[in-house]
């Protein structure tokens, strides 16, 4: 995007916009990508030494890889490229398998493309670590490299490399990047009957996730322009394949559930270059209920399964609770007739904050009258605690109704909402620009005036804040030509206004053409 740049910046216009997610979020995944590297031991090792070298002082990121350096005796000059480089790196992954020799051979190439700031002759190879396995056709992990070992790592330093394996019987599935190992785009072409099979014998939890992600997000895009007769199709071959998790007894519930969550909007539309708004969020919508309807006895179970007890944060409990609201919001969409009964004593019920919402989010999405009353309820009760009641005003936020835009003007004379207070702020206006897809992306264009207007409004009191709220406006490339010319003209407006912040100028600047 306009805004693209590397962990470690060499400038920005307003420092305010230094704090982004690529310095957070990228920062702590290579952060992680040196544990990997230098395994429990040396990174533990590495972190001593550098407490003891800086605790107390101003320190940069040079310094602390300098740290892990010397407490390895490893050379990690490669691996610092992670902080100057910009991007996304593209790991391509090809194999091939000779029965008659009975070798497998797997090959990892690294390709980085011309990012805003940096044009395609900066870009230089990384150090990326690879973690991964190989599964036969009983879905089990093979053992590589002639030991006992069930999964490897390498780390890839040049633009190819590759292994070989030998007397592999027949040719295997590769369970790629366990654990995240690289924040990297893996490309290897997958069959869904693939993924299936690592979603189920994976060794690695985040790899089987992953699959099962990958899964709903093919099926997702694909529906797109296809008949109603091929959508069911495709949406059908898709839930077959995700009936042994839902009946597995053998998988943890956190993972289940984590399995069987759809990839948000935001995560589908990140995934491509353009998005068709309209047809990427009904096919999402119809991929949930039809996930519903599939298993709804299914879902009634698995909400059924569990004694009620007294609220206790154990591990048992966090994964039943998340279990069971996953299955209210399934059944919510199914059309289980006495629903609205167990939303009702869920709620009445509940004695921690998972489930009360729990119940909100399920009979939001069902567009149910219910969750008018439970919202009624929910807001009396928690009126005078400010971090509860963003929760209440993100969810009224995020409802999909014709009349959102109204909704959300009456909100923002809700006593407890300021244009001071930067969570309510975000609660309210920067979950409505992020995650209300038809809010915010009616092809009438008044979301979009709608939040340029309060951002104008905004400029005055907290720029950084609506610097942050921008976001999905200064996206207007991925979508269709009408709305990029609608988020273009509210871009301008915005950078007109009278005494605009640098926070604001430079998002804008950056990324109008």
């Amino acid at each position: 995007s306009a805004m693209s740049h590397p962990i470690r910046p060499d400038e920005v216009i307003e420092m305010n916009n230094f704090y982004t997610v690529t310095v957070y979020d990228k920062g702590a995944e290579v952060i992680r990508m040196l544990l990997t590297l230098l395994g429990k031991t040396g990174f533990l090792a590495g972190i001593k030494l550098y407490f003891k070298r800086f605790d107390g002082q101003a320190v940069t990121c040079d310094d602390f890889v300098q740290a892990m350096q010397d407490a390895n005796d490893k050379d990690l000059s490669q691996f610092r490229r992670w902080y100057s480089q910009s991007g996304t790196p593209q790991l391509m992954v090809t194999d091939s398998y000779d029965p008659s020799s009975k070798i497998y051979r797997i090959a990892f190439e690294q390709k980085h493309s011309a990012t805003f700031d940096q044009i395609q002759s900066e870009k230089q190879n990384l150090v990326i670590p690879i973690q991964f396995s190989l599964l036969n056709d009983k879905l089990e992990p093979l053992n590589l490299a002639d030991t006992d070992k069930e999964q490897t790592t390498l780390e890839l330093k040049d633009t190819q490399q590759s292994l070989e394996f030998k007397n592999v019987e027949s040719k295997p599935i590769p369970s790629l990047l366990h654990g995240f190992s690289a924040p990297v785009k893996l490309d290897y072409a997958y069959s869904q009957q693939q993924l299936g099979k690592v979603m189920l014998g994976s060794p690695d939890e985040f790899a089987r996730w992953d699959a099962g992600q990958k899964l709903f997000s093919d099926c997702i895009h694909n529906l797109a322009g296809k008949t109603e007769q091929q959508q069911t199709a495709s949406i059908n071959q898709t839930i077959s394949i995700f009936e042994p998790i839902v009946e597995s007894t053998d998988i943890s519930l956190a993972l289940k559930a984590e399995i069987l969550t759809l990839p948000s909007f935001e995560t589908l539309f990140q995934q491509r270059d353009s998005v068709d708004i309209d047809a990427l969020n009904q096919s999402r919508k119809l991929l949930f209920k039809a996930l519903a309807q599939t298993f709804q006895a299914n879902w009634l179970s698995h909400y059924s399964a569990f004694e009620k007890q007294p609220y206790a944060y154990q591990s048992q409990q966090v994964e039943q609770r998340k279990m069971r609201n996953l299955a209210l919001k399934y059944l919510t969409l199914s059309g289980q007739s006495d629903v609205e009964q167990l939303l009702t004593e869920q709620f009445s019920r509940a004695d921690n904050m998972t489930d009360s919402l729990g119940v909100l989010s399920a009979a939001q999405l069902g567009d149910l009258d219910l969750f008018e009353k439970l919202m009624l309820t929910f807001e009396q009760k928690w009126h005078a605690d400010p971090l509860v009641l963003d929760k209440w005003f993100a969810l009224h936020a995020n409802t999909d109704r014709t009349d959102i835009l109204a909704r959300i003007s009456i909100l923002m004379g809700h006593s407890q909402f300021t244009i001071n207070n930067p969570n309510r702020v975000r609660a309210l206006i920067g979950t409505f620009s992020f995650f209300n897809v038809a809010g915010f992306h009616n092809i009438d264009g008044t979301g979009y005036k709608f939040v340029a207007d309060y951002l104008i409004k905004l400029n005055e009191v907290n720029p950084q804040v609506a610097a942050r709220i921008i976001t999905p406006l200064i996206q207007w490339q991925k979508v269709d030509k009408l709305r990029q010319q609608l988020m273009q003209h509210q871009l301008m407006r915005i950078g007109d206004t009278k005494g605009l912040s640098k926070d604001l100028f430079e998002k804008i600047s950056k990324s109008l053409p």
